[in-house]
C-alpha cells in the first residue's frame, strides 16, 4: 500500500508527498532485518503464479475478443490510467469537407448533426494568410445544421466546428473552401486599319476606347490579355436588320449574333476582324476549368457607308445650240468623302440626216486629280474631232466614280442634255426671227411712251381744275402712280432691248453670219438706244415718287412740268433706231448670203475631191455621192430664196446698189448650176466618176463667180453709205463754220446796239436766217443718221441746243434786249463749234481708215478690235481663240501623259517586250509633240499680242498670256530632251488650267456692258469757245435756275428744282 501511495503522488490529486515518504520510510525500517527469500514461500508462491497465468490468460482470451461483452471491461483495465466519461448522445461532420468556389461568390459553411446535437457550436475559420482561426459562435437551424454564409469571398479559407462535451470537445475534420480566379480580360490594345483608298491613316484604341466608327472595309485587330491562362476566347457579334415592304416600311427587325473565334496562346488572345455592319460585340473567355468570364464589357461598332459621289455641270445648264467652230467648254464640280477613279463624258448621236444614230454611248476621259475630294473640273469639247456636220444633234451627260474598292466604285450623273449644231439657214432664220421680235420691241416702247405722254396731258388738266385744292384726290394720286410706274416699265423695256440686241449680235457673232462691221453697228444701235434714258431725269423721278403722296396739285403739276416727256425726241430716236435696225437687217443678210455661197463653194470642192478618190464600181459609195449633190443642190434652192428675200429688202432701201445685187444673180445662173447639180447626181448613180466631175466644177466656177459679185455688193454698200457720210458731213461742217462765223458777226452787232437802235430788227431778221440755215444742216444730217451712226447723238444735241438758243436770241431782240440776246447768240456759236468739233474727229476717223471704207470700224472703244470681237483671220473672235488654244492644249496634254504611262507599263513588263516602242519611235512621237506645243505657243503669243493692243485702249488684262507662252517653251525643252517627268505633265495641267480660267473670264466678260461696243469716244479741236464749255455750262445752269425761282413754285418744289440744277452743274464739272 505505501508503494501505491507513493507512485500515485504525481499522479493524483489530495496525496502529500511528506506522508508518503514517511509510510515509505517506515515500512523500510520495519522490514529491514527480513530476507524476504526466506520468508516468503516459493513453491506457495509459484502454484499462485501459475494459477495466476492460468486465469491470466484465461481473461485476455475471453476479453480479446471483440463484440464480447467483457472487452469494454478489458478495455478500461488496460487504460486504468484514462478518464472514461460517457460517449457523446450526437454527432457532428461537415457537410462538403472540401469546395471550389470562383472569386467574389457567396458560400455557406453547413455543418450536419445528428442525435442530441446542442444548440450552438463553436466556428473555427481563417484564410489563407492568417495564423490564428477565428472563432465564430454559430446556431442550430430547424434542419439540425449550422449555417454560416460568406458573402464574396475573397481568398481560400480552412475552417471546423467544435463543441464541449463534459472535459473534453466534439468537433469535425477540418475543410476547405478554394477560392478560383474567373478569367477577365485584363489588358487590350487593337489598330483600325481603314481600306487603302480612303488615305486614311490607323486608329490605335484600348480597353477603354474600344467603341469603333469606321468605314465598311476597315479591318480592326484585337490583341487581349487576360488575367490567367485560358483555353479559349470568343468574340460575339450582335446586329439587327430590318425588314421593309414595298413602300420602305419597317415591318420587322431581324437580330442576329455572330461568334468568333479568336487565336488563343496562354493568356493572350487576337483577332482581326473586317467591319460589314454596325452592332456590338463583347468577349467571352473561358480558362482550363471550363469557367468563363462574368458580365463582359459591351463595345460599339458604327459601320459607316462611302457615300456616293456628288456631281454639278456648271456649264452647260440647258440644251446647247452650238456655234460654227463646234467647240464648247464644260465645267463641273465632283466631290466625294474619299477620291475619284475617274471622270467620264459620255454622248452618243441621236440625230443625223447623214449616218444613222447610235444606240450606245461612247466616252471620253476628262483628267481629274483622283485624291482631291473636291474640284473643279473644265474640259474643252471639240466636236470636230468626231466629224460633226450641220443639223447633228448629240445627247451627253457626265458621270464620276469614286475610288470604293471594298464595294466597288459608285458612280452620279448630270442629267442629260443635248447639243445641236445648227445648220447655216437655221442659224440665218434665228437671226432673222431675233430682228423681227426686237423691231416688235421698239414698235411697243413707242406706243408706251406716246400712251404715257397722253396720260401725263389727262392728269395735267385735271390738275388745273383743282389748282386751288390743298390735296390731291386719291384718283390723281392713282394717275400719278401710274405714270411713275409706266415710266419705270418703259425704261425697263429699254433696258432690256439693249440685252436683247446684245445676245442677238453675239449669236451671229458666235456663228459668223456678221461681217465685223456689221457687228459694230449692232453694238452702236445698242448705245443709241441708250441715249434715251437720262440718268438725271431718272433721279428726279425716283425723288418725286417718294414724296408722291405729300404732294400738292400745284407740285405735283409742277413735277409734271419739270419732267416733260419729250415725245418728240424720243419718237425720232426709235424711228432711227427701227430704219438702222432695217438696213442693218438687210447688211445682215447679204452677210448671211455671201456666207451660205462660200460654204456651197467649198462643199462643191469636197464633193469634187469625194469623187475623184471614189471607185466608180462601188454602187453604195455612188448612192452616197449621189445624196451629197442632192443636198448641195437643195442647198443652191435655199441660196436662191435667200436672195429673193435680200432683194426684196434692198428695194425698200434708198441708195441701195440694186446693179451689184443683180451682176451676182447673173453669176449665180441658178437654173444652169442647178442642172449642171442635177446631172452630176445622176451621173453618179450611173458610176460615170469623169462626167460628174465636169458638172461640179461647173457649178462650182459659178458659185465662185457669185461669191466674188456678192462681196461686191456687200463693199458698194458700205461704200456708198461712207462716201453719202463723207459728202454730207464735209457740207455740214462748211455750213456751220460759216453759220458760225456770221453769227460772230451778228453777235458783236448786237452787242453794240442798245435798247433804242434801230438796227434790232434788222439783225433779228438776219437771225432768223441764221437759225433757217442751221434747221437746213440739222435736217440733212438727221436723214443721214438714219443710214449712218457716224451722225452721234451727241452733235444732234449740240446742234438743238444752238437752234434753242438761237430761238432764245430771237425772243431777246424782239424784247430790244440786247444783253441777254448777245449772250444766246454766244452760246449757240459754242454749241456749234461743238458739233463741228465732233464731225470734224468723225471724218478724221473715217478717212484715215481706209478712205471712207468700214465707217467708224476699228474706232477706240467700238469693239471692232477688242478682245472678243476682234477682224482676227477667219472672223474669230479673241474668246473663241482662246477656247481653241485651250482645246489644242488639252490633245497635247492628253497625249503626253499617254506616252508616259506606256513608258511606265513597258518599264514593268520590261524592256524590249512585246509591242514596246523603240527609242527611235519614242523621239519621234516628242518631236511631233514639240511641234504641236510650238503651234500653241505661237498661237497664244498671237493673242498675248492682241491683249496688249487692247490694254492700250483701256481694257483690263485678265490673264498673263506672255507667262504661259514662258511656261509652253519649257514644256519644249523637256520634250525635245526626252525628259518627261511628272512635273512636266503638272506644268502642262497648269498651263490647261490657266486657258480655261482665261476662257471662262472671256467668256464672262464679252459683250458684257461694259464692253458693249461703244462708240468712239470724239475729242473736240482746240476751239476758244469749246475750252469754256464748262463755265457756260455752269452759268446756263445758273440762269436757268433763276428763271425757274421766279415762276412762283412752292417752297418744296423749289427745293427739288435748286438740287435738279446742282446735279446738273456736278455733272458738268
Amino acid at each position: 500500500n505505501a508503494l501505491q501511495i507513493y507512485n500515485q503522488v504525481n499522479t493524483s490529486h489530495g496525496i502529500s508527498i511528506d506522508l508518503a515518504n514517511y509510510e515509505l520510510e517506515s515500512i523500510s525500517i520495519k522490514t529491514q532485518d527480513y530476507n524476504f527469500n526466506d520468508v516468503i514461500d516459493k513453491k506457495r508462491f509459484n502454484k499462485f503464479i501459475l494459477l495466476f497465468l492460468s486465469i491470466t490468460f484465461f481473461g485476455f482470451t475471453i476479453t480479446s475478443i471483440p463484440g464480447f461483452i467483457l472487452n469494454p471491461a478489458a478495455n478500461r483495465i488496460i487504460n486504468y490510467d484514462k478518464s472514461f466519461i460517457p460517449a457523446a448522445p450526437f454527432n457532428i461532420v461537415l457537410k462538403n469537407k472540401n469546395s471550389n468556389i470562383l472569386r467574389g461568390e457567396d458560400v455557406e459553411i453547413v455543418i450536419s448533426s445528428t442525435g442530441n446535437s446542442p444548440d450552438k457550436l463553436t466556428l473555427f475559420i481563417k484564410e489563407d494568410n492568417q495564423d490564428e482561426y477565428d472563432e465564430l459562435l454559430i446556431e442550430k437551424n430547424s434542419d439540425k445544421e449550422y449555417v454560416y454564409k460568406l458573402a464574396s469571398i475573397k481568398n481560400s479559407v480552412s475552417y471546423y466546428a467544435s463543441t464541449q462535451w463534459y472535459n473534453s470537445s466534439i468537433q469535425t475534420e477540418i475543410g476547405t473552401i478554394t477560392v478560383s480566379e474567373r478569367p477577365v480580360v485584363k489588358r487590350m490594345t487593337g489598330k483600325v486599319n481603314y481600306p487603302s483608298y480612303t488615305a486614311e491613316q490607323p486608329l490605335d484604341f484600348d480597353i477603354n476606347t474600344a467603341d469603333i466608327v469606321a468605314i465598311n472595309g476597315s479591318r480592326i485587330s484585337f490583341n487581349l490579355e487576360a488575367n490567367k491562362n485560358i483555353k479559349k476566347a470568343l468574340m460575339i457579334f450582335n446586329s439587327e436588320s430590318s425588314v421593309t415592304d414595298s413602300n420602305g416600311v419597317v415591318n420587322e427587325t431581324i437580330s442576329k449574333s455572330d461568334t468568333i473565334t479568336l487565336s488563343v496562346n496562354k493568356n493572350k488572345a487576337n483577332l482581326s476582324y473586317n467591319i460589314r455592319k454596325s452592332g456590338y460585340y463583347f468577349f467571352k473567355l473561358y480558362d482550363n476549368n471550363g469557367i468563363d468570364n462574368e458580365n463582359p464589357i459591351k463595345y460599339s461598332i458604327i459601320a459607316t457607308t462611302d457615300n456616293s459621289p456628288s456631281i454639278t455641270l456648271n456649264n452647260p445648264t440647258e440644251n446647247v445650240q452650238l456655234s460654227e467652230n463646234a467647240i464648247i467648254q464644260i465645267d463641273t464640280e465632283i466631290m466625294d468623302d474619299f477620291g475619284f477613279t475617274n471622270l467620264k463624258l459620255n454622248y452618243r448621236l441621236v440625230k443625223s440626216i447623214y449616218v444613222a444614230p447610235s444606240k450606245d454611248y461612247k466616252s471620253v476621259n476628262i483628267n481629274i486629280k483622283k485624291n482631291e475630294k473636291y474640284q473643279q473640273a473644265s474640259y474643252i469639247w471639240d466636236l470636230n474631232s468626231m466629224g460633226i456636220s450641220p443639223e447633228d444633234e448629240y445627247e451627253f451627260y457626265l458621270e464620276v466614280f469614286d475610288n470604293d474598292i471594298v464595294n466597288g466604285p459608285k458612280s452620279a450623273k448630270t442629267r442629260i442634255l443635248s447639243l445641236r449644231l445648227p445648220s447655216l439657214e437655221e442659224v440665218i432664220a434665228s437671226s432673222e426671227q431675233a430682228q423681227k421680235e426686237i423691231e416688235k420691241d421698239l414698235t411697243e416702247v413707242l406706243k408706251d411712251a406716246q400712251e404715257l405722254k397722253k396720260n401725263m396731258e389727262e392728269l395735267k388738266q385735271d390738275l388745273r381744275k383743282d389748282f386751288k385744292k390743298k390735296d390731291m384726290n386719291y384718283e390723281q394720286k392713282k394717275k400719278a402712280e401710274d405714270i411713275a410706274d409706266k415710266q419705270k416699265q418703259i425704261s425697263e423695256n429699254v433696258k432690256n432691248l439693249q440685252e436683247k440686241i446684245n445676245e442677238t449680235a453675239k449669236e451671229m457673232h458666235e456663228n459668223k453670219v456678221l461681217s465685223p462691221e456689221t457687228l459694230e453697228k449692232f453694238m452702236k444701235l445698242q448705245e443709241l438706244l441708250k441715249q434715251v434714258d437720262i440718268p438725271e431725269l431718272r433721279k428726279m423721278q425716283e425723288k418725286m415718287n417718294k414724296k408722291l403722296k405729300d404732294m400738292t396739285p400745284q407740285e405735283m403739276q409742277k413735277a409734271l412740268e419739270d419732267m416733260k416727256f419729250d415725245e418728240e425726241q424720243f419718237q425720232k430716236s426709235i424711228e432711227r433706231s427701227m430704219k438702222m435696225l432695217e438696213r442693218m437687217k438687210a447688211e445682215q443678210k447679204t452677210d448671211a448670203i455671201k456666207k451660205m455661197g462660200e460654204k456651197l463653194e467649198k462643199d462643191l470642192d469636197k464633193l469634187m475631191k469625194e469623187t475623184e478618190k471614189s471607185d466608180s464600181k462601188d454602187s453604195k459609195e455612188n448612192e452616197k455621192l449621189a445624196k451629197d449633190q442632192d443636198n448641195l443642190k437643195k442647198d443652191l434652192d435655199k441660196l436662191d430664196n435667200q436672195m429673193k428675200e435680200l432683194e426684196d429688202m434692198l428695194s425698200k432701201q434708198e441708195d441701195m446698189p440694186m446693179d451689184k445685187l443683180d451682176e451676182a444673180n447673173k453669176e449665180l445662173n441658178k437654173e444652169e448650176t442647178s442642172e449642171e447639180m442635177e446631172k452630176s447626181e445622176q451621173n453618179l448613180q450611173k458610176g460615170q466618176k469623169q462626167e460628174a466631175q465636169k458638172n461640179q466644177q461647173k457649178a462650182k466656177q459659178n458659185m465662185k463667180k457669185f461669191n466674188k459679185k456678192m462681196s461686191e455688193l456687200k463693199q458698194e454698200m458700205e461704200n456708198k453709205v461712207s462716201r453719202e457720210t463723207l459728202n454730207t458731213m464735209k457740207k455740214a461742217v462748211q455750213d456751220m463754220l460759216q453759220i458760225s462765223k456770221e453769227q460772230e458777226q451778228l453777235k458783236n452787232q448786237t452787242n453794240a446796239s442798245n435798247y433804242n437802235s434801230p438796227q434790232l430788227p434788222e439783225i433779228n431778221n438776219k437771225q432768223n436766217k441764221l437759225s433757217e440755215s442751221l434747221q437746213r444742216v440739222a435736217n440733212s444730217l438727221t436723214q443721214l443718221s438714219e443710214k449712218s451712226f457716224a451722225v452721234t447723238p451727241e452733235m444732234g444735241k449740240d446742234i438743238g441746243k444752238a437752234m434753242q438758243e438761237m430761238n432764245n436770241a430771237m425772243s431777246e431782240l424782239a424784247e430790244r434786249r440786247s444783253s441777254q440776246a448777245g449772250k444766246a447768240q454766244q452760246q449757240s456759236m459754242a454749241k456749234m463749234n461743238s458739233a463741228v468739233s465732233q464731225m470734224q474727229g468723225m471724218l478724221g476717223q473715217m478717212q484715215g481708215q481706209g478712205k471712207g471704207k468700214g465707217q467708224g470700224k476699228g474706232q477706240e472703244g467700238s469693239g471692232g478690235n477688242s478682245p472678243g470681237m476682234s477682224n482676227t483671220p477667219g472672223g474669230m473672235g479673241f474668246s473663241q481663240q482662246l477656247q481653241q488654244a485651250a482645246a489644242q492644249q488639252q490633245m497635247i496634254n492628253n497625249s503626253l501623259q499617254q506616252m508616259m504611262q506606256q513608258g511606265q507599263q513597258e518599264g514593268k513588263e520590261g524592256q524590249g517586250g512585246k509591242g514596246g516602242k523603240s527609242e527611235m519611235q519614242k523621239q519621234s512621237e516628242y518631236g511631233r509633240l514639240k511641234n504641236e506645243q510650238g503651234n500653241a505657243k505661237k498661237s497664244i503669243e498671237e493673242l498675248a499680242e492682241e491683249q496688249k493692243k487692247f490694254q492700250k485702249q483701256g481694257g483690263k488684262k485678265n490673264i498673263d498670256l506672255e507667262e504661259i507662252a514662258k511656261e509652253m517653251k519649257e514644256v519644249m525643252s523637256d520634250m525635245e530632251s526626252g525628259n518627261i517627268t511628272q512635273s512636266t505633265i503638272e506644268r502642262q495641267e497648269k498651263i490647261l488650267s490657266k486657258l480655261l480660267d482665261a476662257n471662262r473670264s472671256e467668256n464672262e466678260r464679252d459683250f458684257e456692258k461694259k464692253r458693249e461696243a461703244k462708240s468712239g469716244k470724239q475729242y473736240s479741236q482746240n476751239s476758244p469757245e469749246a475750252l469754256k464749255l464748262k463755265e457756260y455750262l455752269n452759268k446756263v445752269s445758273e440762269d436757268k435756275l433763276k428763271e425757274s425761282l421766279k415762276l412762283g413754285y412752292t417752297k418744296d418744289m423749289e427745293e427739288l428744282i435748286k438740287r435738279y440744277f446742282e446735279e446738273l452743274k456736278h455733272k458738268s464739272n
